[in-house]
């Protein structure tokens, strides 16, 4: 346990030499470049996931898609944070490979919401598109 310890308090001070002030006396707001810091020494390859008005969490961003019966048809783990707005027309896409034609509905959280996004669903064949209308 003593050498967990001591590579954590390495870490920390390696975090400090190299970004300056820790995250937590930033702010949550300002993290500075993520990407240049060791933001987990057991995963290394960790992302930093900053949304709205929660702080922020660490980890990777996944992407569900579910069929009708809220079985899961697809998953990806995503490199980064990319913003919702970017996904929906992939996971359109990425069924429709998997199955040979695109989904008859498809619904999406606000996150994703886009004219553009709809546009684009629809052009793909989607016969009802939703978006969350959110908060």
């Amino acid at each position: 346990m003593r050498i967990a310890e001591e590579t954590v308090a390495n870490a920390l001070a390696n975090e400090l030499a190299v970004g300056g002030t820790s995250p937590a006396r930033r702010g949550a707001k300002d993290l500075g470049h993520a990407d240049q810091k060791v933001l987990s020494i057991f995963e290394p390859h960790t992302d930093l996931i900053v949304t709205g008005k929660r702080d922020p969490l660490y980890g990777h961003k996944v992407c569900l898609t579910t069929g009708k019966s809220g079985l899961l048809i697809d998953c990806q783990v995503l490199d980064g944070n990319p913003n919702d707005t970017t996904l929906a027309v992939d996971a359109i896409e990425r069924v429709e490979q998997i199955y040979g034609q695109p989904p008859r509905q498809a619904a999406f959280d606000a996150g994703f919401r886009s004219t553009a996004n709809l546009h684009k669903i629809k052009d793909l064949g989607v016969e009802d598109v939703v978006f969350n209308k959110g908060g």
